[in-house]
């Protein structure tokens, strides 16, 4: 997430502490649908480059990738997911 993921943890810190919510929701909802498409926006470009990337031959700047680059996205990825996972079976324990 970056700096987008920064910029919500610190208004969500603010939140906690004013009185007035609202002003941090005007900032907090754009970036976190910004991230929620960004998101979106990586699976595609990484799952799609599965199946034509080549981590060989730099000289073919069409498919080649750096495998360390490809790897951690894709290992970032699926991560993410597995995560989402727990949260919301960790949730849903929570509750029952």
């Amino acid at each position: 997430m970056g700096a987008v993921g920064l910029v919500l943890v610190i208004t969500g810190l603010i939140q906690k502490v004013m009185s007035d919510e609202y002003y941090c929701l005007i900032v907090q909802i754009p970036l976190g649908l910004f991230v929620v498409i960004w998101f979106i926006i990586g699976n595609v470009w990484v799952f799609t480059a599965k199946k034509t990337v080549q981590f060989s031959d730099p000289t073919n700047p069409a498919t080649y990738c750096h495998s360390a680059v490809f790897n951690c996205a894709f290992v970032t990825i699926i991560i993410t997911y597995v995560s989402l996972c727990c949260g919301i079976c960790g949730e849903i324990c929570i509750r029952n």
